[in-house]
């Protein structure tokens, strides 16, 4: 990668909480999780301190399908990737 590149270095990058795997309740059937990969919209504006999402369900606007983006835009980000699995409980009853 040449000086003009954007590539992430991984000696830049540190963990914020401890990796908890999925555990969706028994019985609940299956569930997606989705991760989404966000980036400053303007890199001169450096660290940013983020809101929390007003609530769970939907980010807190009450749409389906759009929160993550209302919350992004609101907080100077723009969506760059997204990926999702799903998983469910061991045995099903």
């Amino acid at each position: 990668m040449g000086p003009q590149s954007r590539g992430i270095v991984s000696t830049d990058l540190h963990q914020l909480i401890e990796y908890m795997p999925p555990a969706p309740p028994k019985g609940t059937g299956k569930h997606r999780y989705v991760f989404v990969l966000l980036a400053l919209e303007n890199e001169d504006n450096g660290r940013k301190d983020l809101n929390k999402p007003k609530n769970r369900p939907h980010w807190g606007y009450g749409a389906i399908g759009k929160g993550v983006r209302d919350w992004a835009n609101e907080n100077g980000l723009v969506p760059v990737a997204a990926n999702f699995f799903y998983a469910k409980a061991g045995k099903q009853h």
